[in-house]
């Protein structure tokens, strides 16, 4: 699970630069010093506790089939 971690985050990084390219020919204006990496733990956290605030509040439910 490991290698394949590293992996995503090398493709990650290896397109980075032709993803803000892409955005700035699609007149996509978004502050790249500022933008959030989906892999970084921080941002891992914050979806975990999205998904836990939701399992609380009874908006998710888990599939018994």
């Amino acid at each position: 699970m490991e290698r394949f971690i590293e992996e995503c985050k090398k493709a990650i990084l290896r397109y980075h630069k032709m993803w803000v390219e892409a955005d700035g020919n699609l007149g996509v204006f978004i502050n790249q010093e500022k933008a959030y990496w989906t892999y970084k733990d921080s941002y891992i956290e914050r979806e975990w506790q999205i998904l836990k605030r939701a399992w609380n509040k009874a908006c998710l439910k888990k599939d018994t089939t």
